[in-house]
């Protein structure tokens, strides 16, 4: 195993090298002279307008996403992001039907300016339909300082439902579809549960449409035994965030602690939820990296006397303690 895990290691970090020599000469070096990247605007709409005919006579910021119209914008954190009709060259003014251009503007003493990454500036795009929404390209941007994956969909107007993105439920406004004229509710929301380097390797973020929380639609099954209970947790369709997780510890342990069959074995105890959490998660990441996928598919949590979480491995206890006991608060 231990080999498996270092040559994917040395692989990913070969084909990482490579990208970077490949695109070394495609960094945004020579927009720090650009007037319209070091301007700063007392209004979002007169930077729209500046960026657009930028755009269309000199080419595109955003790795050829060309803005067009605007259609509305809003403030999260320290940003505004910044929705648009979008076309896909600078000749043709005929917009990309049922998508929109997102982008990121930064702020400082009320003022506006367009907000630049390595990259370039920082974008979104994403289908305005409610069935497109994995299709959605997410942006990468950086939110008080933190670099945060952000993903935008949509649903539609009237649905009493909720989009978590990672276990987090996202933020909702409403909008025209400048399409169709209808009131859409487009959902946003921010994660850094996944690294770069997961991401490469295949593994995925998880959204939801749903009622209430993700934690409740976790599939999870009780058995008893002589001196312990066992409760089987299905680990792939968990979210990753550490928010999701101490949620779905606390929902899983309040109904240990009330059940009968567990009480059995508890006599009157409640569960360990720090210990708890800590081999949920040691799961959940074993998971995503494609470690012993056959055996971490399904956590077999084991519960004793007094709501003691033990592994028959007594290393990992401690090993899961470790790395990720610190991540619960009540």
């Amino acid at each position: 195993m231990l080999l498996y895990m270092r040559f994917r290691f040395v692989a990913l970090m070969s084909f990482l090298l490579l990208i970077c020599a490949l695109f070394c000469g495609c960094d945004v070096s020579g927009l720090a002279d650009d007037a319209i990247v070091l301007k700063e605007y007392d209004s979002i709409e007169k930077l729209h307008t500046d960026y657009v005919q930028k755009s269309s006579n000199e080419g595109s910021l955003n790795l050829g996403f060309y803005p067009r119209d605007l259609v509305t914008y809003f403030e999260y954190e320290d940003k505004y992001f910044v929705i648009c009709t979008y076309s896909e060259s600078k000749d043709d003014l005929l917009v990309e039907d049922g998508k929109l251009l997102v982008y990121t503007v930064s702020v400082s003493d009320e003022c506006f300016m367009l907000d630049i990454n390595g990259i370039g500036l920082n974008c979104a795009v994403f289908a305005i339909s409610d069935t497109d929404y994995k299709e959605n390209l997410m942006g990468i941007c950086h939110i008080n300082g933190e670099t945060q994956h952000v993903s935008f969909v949509c649903k539609k107007y009237g649905d009493e439902r909720c989009y978590y993105f990672d276990g987090v439920r996202m933020d909702e406004v409403e909008f025209t579809d400048p399409f169709s004229g209808e009131r859409v509710v487009l959902c946003y929301g921010v994660s850094d549960s996944i690294s770069f380097i997961q991401m490469m390797l295949g593994v995925k973020h998880k959204w939801h449409l749903i009622a209430d929380s993700p934690a409740n639609y976790i599939k999870h099954s009780i058995h008893e035994h002589s001196n312990h209970i066992t409760v089987c947790i299905e680990v792939p369709a968990m979210p990753t965030s550490d928010e999701f997780l101490i949620e779905y510890t606390n929902i899983l342990s309040d109904e240990l602690d009330q059940s009968e069959i567990a009480q059995r074995i508890l006599n009157g105890g409640k569960v360990d939820r720090r210990q708890l959490y800590a081999e949920l998660k040691l799961h959940i990441v074993a998971w995503n990296w494609g470690v012993e996928k056959t055996k971490t598919i399904i956590a077999d949590i084991e519960i004793f006397d007094g709501g003691a979480v033990i592994d028959s491995r007594p290393w990992l206890n401690d090993l899961a303690l470790w790395l990720y006991g610190d991540e619960y608060t009540e």
